[in-house]
């Protein structure tokens, strides 16, 4: 086995999924914002696909989640 000289305790491990995760997801809420920039200034910007109050409620419901999962990867990280 490889020695991790970041992870002090093998139990830290836990917490790259959770962090993997977050990162995945705010890109998700970044891709969300960028769609309802787009669609505020061309109104009809993927229109017929994502509807603004879809893409907005997406965009809300990813930074709560992804903020979570941040969350939850640090305790995990902190708490051995």
């Amino acid at each position: 086995m490889i020695h991790n000289p970041v992870l002090k305790y093998q139990s830290q491990a836990v917490a790259k999924p959770y962090f993997i995760a977050a990162i995945g997801l705010f890109i998700g809420q970044i891709v969300f914002g960028l769609v309802m920039g787009a669609q505020y200034i061309w109104g009809d910007f993927l229109f017929p696909a994502i509807p603004f109050n879809v893409a907005r409620m997406v965009h809300t419901n990813l930074l709560i989640v992804w903020l979570l999962f941040a969350f939850m990867g640090s305790a995990y990280y902190l708490v051995p």
